[in-house]
């Protein structure tokens, strides 16, 4: 809805200024000025709309974040220090495999000097820890990382799943076929080098 009213707003924007320049070329004799009036409103209420759904939506997360934080609480035994929402949408495959089927927002933790992150379902007020993984991104250190499929295909395996850090950057990304083998475009970072995956010798290699 909220990409419907943005898009709305800058049509009616549009044509307003279209029409506006039209009334000071032609007149008001050759284009009715009252059609700037109206389309003019038109665009002002479109854009008051659009506030309104902005400030809606900011406030549903903020409401989600704030629950969130109170059943990590439930869930972990830890009281977060600060907590914020992630950015990108939840996965397609997140909400299928953990029978998702309203809002959710994902969220990042943080608690005793360590980081978590979950998938918060708004409607039904459920948290879903995600389960953390580690990698040697850089050498001699461990750093843990959570997964996401981020496109899957129809029947149902994923098809492109990344690993982020806890400052949302990614350290391996694999392009996955229809029965899940790696395919070329694979990349991870191992040990402060960047590996891609060859399929001929099925090996991780320097570029």
């Amino acid at each position: 809805m909220e990409k419907d009213v943005a898009v709305f707003t800058f049509i009616a924007t549009f044509v307003a200024m279209v029409v506006s320049l039209l009334y000071l070329f032609w007149g008001s004799e050759g284009f009715p000025f009252m059609w700037v009036v109206y389309l003019s409103l038109v665009s002002l209420i479109a854009g008051a709309l659009n506030l309104y759904v902005n400030w809606k939506a900011k406030k549903n997360i903020e409401e989600g974040k704030k629950k969130a934080e109170n059943l990590f609480y439930v869930t972990t035994g830890k009281k977060a220090d600060r907590s914020e929402t992630i950015i990108r949408p939840t996965p397609k495959y997140d909400c299928l495999h953990q029978g998702i089927s309203g809002k959710t927002i994902q969220v990042k933790f943080w608690a005793e000097h360590e980081a978590y992150k979950g998938i918060m379902d708004m409607t039904n007020n459920v948290l879903y820890m995600r389960e953390p993984e580690l990698m040697l991104v850089y050498k001699g250190e461990s750093t843990t990382v959570w997964k996401e499929v981020a496109t899957m295909h129809k029947n149902g395996m994923p098809k492109k799943v990344v690993f982020y850090d806890n400052k949302e950057l990614p350290h391996r990304t694999d392009y996955l076929d229809e029965k899940g083998t790696l395919k070329k475009g694979s990349w991870r970072r191992r040990e402060g080098r960047e590996e891609y995956w060859n399929p001929k010798t099925q090996m991780w290699e320097e570029h």
